[in-house]
């Protein structure tokens, strides 16, 4: 890992961490492996906005260099064939919730990972979820919430997911910095991608099994399966 590539994102260095993806970029590293460290470095700008260290400013700041980074490291696959068939993913912010940096994370490294991506933006509401997912029949679902008060519209679009698509409805994954095992239970959410990475991964695994997905609900059956 290029600690200073976080670092350059952290400290909202935007020339320097635009130089050395470039950099990356020729020397043939993975766009991946770039993407996940300027994550982290976005990560920690959240933290140091916490913190109190950092203003709304600095959030808005890392949004726009995470966003070129994607296009710099969209436009170095443009002659590189990227294997589809990974999966399909159905991801959206609910409604009631505008927060999108992380979803888009999440989404460009799903399609970099040679997934199937439909993304609905931000306040979703839970029948656009529902009507695309009878569209687009996604084999995982991921909804994301930031916003403790649009916790009720969480819970309402996966309540309307299951209650419209019953056996059909595929595996259910939350994500946002206030979500964790007390939330998941409430909404009734099957698992937690706490970061892109861990999103990605539990996306690939209901994918490969996916003849026993409904199975493998509720978190530890799913991420302890061999």
């Amino acid at each position: 890992m290029d600690q200073s590539l976080v670092e350059s994102v952290a400290d909202l260095d935007e020339i320097a961490v635009l130089r050395r993806v470039d950099e990356r970029l020729k020397a043939g590293n993975h766009p991946l492996e770039i993407l996940e460290e300027v994550r982290l470095g976005v990560k920690m700008v959240g933290e140091r906005y916490a913190t109190g260290d950092y203003g709304l400013s600095a959030l808005i700041m890392s949004a726009e260099v995470f966003r070129q980074v994607v296009e710099m490291l969209e436009g170095s696959l443009a002659n590189v064939e990227i294997p589809r068939g990974a999966g399909r993913v159905l991801i959206g912010t609910v409604e009631g919730d505008i927060h999108d940096l992380g979803k888009n994370i999440m989404g460009r490294m799903l399609a970099f990972s040679g997934f199937d991506v439909v993304d609905l933006g931000v306040d979703v509401s839970p029948k656009k979820f529902v009507d695309t997912a009878l569209e687009f029949e996604p084999e995982v679902i991921g909804l994301s919430c930031l916003m403790t008060p649009a916790f009720k519209s969480l819970k309402k679009t996966i309540q309307l997911l299951r209650s419209t698509m019953g056996q059909s409805c595929p595996p259910i994954i939350i994500g946002g910095s206030m979500v964790n095992e007390v939330v998941r239970r409430e909404v009734g959410g099957d698992l937690i991608g706490h970061d892109a990475i861990e999103a990605i991964r539990l996306c690939t695994r209901i994918c490969r099994f996916d003849s026993d997905r409904r199975a493998l609900r509720h978190g530890p059956a799913l991420v302890d399966a061999p």
